[in-house]
Parts: structure tokens; C-alpha cells; sequence
């Protein structure tokens, strides 16, 4: 139990349904906490933290592609809950595990969850394939239920399924910085152009901070130094300034071992 445990419980909703859904909650004793770009965290009397999905978007364009439309694969199964179609349902376990993947680890858990999806509830990634294509990750789904198999039936592994494996140990549930930072680095190929990505995210990232941003995107560059002197005069700068020594520190066998990972998952 202790390699599975359950930090919060999530229920997604309506988007049209959040306020009222909150109002209720407030009624019932809740507290509310605070608003992500795709949830809103309640913690009720006895502080069981439950997040109220209004989306369950990654936040990453690859993956919401096809996240954006949970609700076309989500099936009455009474009149107030739903269930994901097979195929949604495989798609979304390995698409929110790619995303913790990318963001630093995410915990042997997740190959529990993959390996109890294909071989007790007969669930297999090969029934989602068009929409792991369409995200960008099949290759990764094709690894990683490999990689799953040969965790809970004592098959020996070879060196590459052996580093994935070291990567997710020491990434632990909710990753490092180490990771992150590395995958991120991996990705921008200098430090120089990673700091810039930091200083300066993406439009569809900020319109999640900035709501202005939906309907005027021409603020953008002020959104963008209104962040910078947030984090400046804010309580991550610390973490910040621990993160930029890290990019700068970070060894070449480090980046070559998460390069070769990523380049292998097809991420």
C-alpha cells in the first residue's frame, strides 16, 4: 500500500458546473484552496484534500490535443456519474504518466497502475493507439507497458530498461528538480536557451496564470515581467536561484543518460 498511496481524490466536473459545484462543497464544511489551471483544491473537515477538475489538460500542447476532449469519451453510467471509454481511459493512464515523466518522475506507482490496467482489468495501450499517435506518445505507451511487464513478472532487464527504471526511482512520486531540470535542459539545448524559456513561457502556459491573456494576448510581454517580479519578490525566489545553479552544474553524463531515455521513449 505503501507504493500506492492516495494524496488526494480527484472528480472532474463540467466546467459550466465549478462555481456551483464549490458553493455546495463551501455549504458542506469544505475549505477552498487554491485555483490551477485545471483544478481547484477543497479540503474537507477532517482535511481529505479533494481537487475539483474543471479540465484534466496537462498543460502540455502534445497531450491536450487530445485531453481537451475528455468529455466526447466519457459514458452515463448513472445520473451523476461517468466512466471513460476503454480506449480513453489506456490513453489518459499513459498520457498523465508521460506528463509527471517529463516534469522530473513519476513514481513506480504509475507502472503499477499500467501493469494492473493490462493484466487484471484486460485493458491494453494497443486499444488507444490512434490517440497515443495523435499525442505523440505511442512509442512511449509501447515502452513503458515493456517496462511494466518486466517490473512485476522478475523478467531480467537489459541496461536501457534499467536506466528508465533508475530515472523513476530516484524521481520518486512527484519528481526532482534534477530530473526536470535535465529533460528541460535536454530539450533546449543550452543553458542559455533554457533560462530564456523560463523568463519568457509560452503563451498557452501564461493564459493559465493570466486570464487577461484569453481574450488580449497582446498583453503577453506584461504578464511577463508582472511574473518575473512576482517570482523575484515572491517566496520561490530562493528556488529559483537554486534552480539556475543547477542548470548551470548540471553534468554531461546526466544529460546524455536523460537525453538517451527520452530520444528511446520517443519523447
Amino acid at each position: 500500500d505503501s507504493m500506492r498511496t492516495s494524496c488526494d481524490i480527484d472528480i472532474l466536473i463540467h466546467e459550466e458546473d465549478l462555481e456551483l459545484a464549490i458553493k455546495s462543497l463551501i455549504e458542506k464544511g469544505y475549505k477552498c484552496g487554491e485555483k490551477n489551471y485545471h483544478d481547484v483544491s477543497l479540503y474537507a473537515p477532517n482535511k481529505t484534500h479533494l481537487e475539483l477538475h474543471f479540465s484534466i489538460k496537462e498543460n502540455m500542447e502534445c497531450l491536450d490535443v487530445v485531453l481537451k476532449d475528455a468529455w466526447r469519451y466519457a459514458n452515463p453510467i448513472t445520473d451523476s456519474q461517468y466512466a471513460f471509454s476503454e480506449d480513453f481511459f489506456a490513453f489518459y493512464i499513459f498520457a498523465h504518466m508521460a506528463y509527471h515523466f517529463l516534469s522530473g518522475g513519476c513514481g513506480i506507482r504509475s507502472l503499477l497502475d499500467i501493469w494492473v490496467m493490462e493484466n487484471k482489468m484486460e485493458i491494453s495501450y494497443i486499444c488507444a493507439k490512434d490517440l497515443l499517435q495523435r499525442a505523440g506518445i505511442y512509442q512511449f505507451a509501447v515502452e513503458i507497458s515493456k517496462l511494466a511487464e518486466l517490473c512485476f513478472t522478475q523478467k531480467d532487464f537489459d541496461s536501457f530498461y534499467d536506466s528508465i527504471l533508475k530515472y523513476i526511482f530516484c524521481g520518486g512520486v512527484y519528481g526532482t528538480a534534477e530530473n526536470y531540470i535535465a529533460v528541460k535542459k535536454t530539450k533546449s539545448k543550452t543553458s542559455l536557451a533554457y533560462v530564456f524559456k523560463r523568463l519568457f513561457p509560452p503563451l498557452n502556459f501564461m493564459r493559465n496564470l493570466y486570464q487577461i491573456l484569453i481574450k488580449a494576448p497582446i498583453f503577453l510581454p506584461i504578464c511577463w515581467v508582472i511574473r518575473g517580479m512576482q517570482v523575484l519578490f515572491g517566496n520561490k525566489s530562493k528556488r529559483i536561484i537554486s534552480e539556475m545553479s543547477q542548470v548551470n552544474n548540471m553534468s554531461e553524463e546526466k544529460m546524455n543518460e536523460v537525453s538517451e531515455i527520452c530520444l528511446h521513449l520517443g519523447l
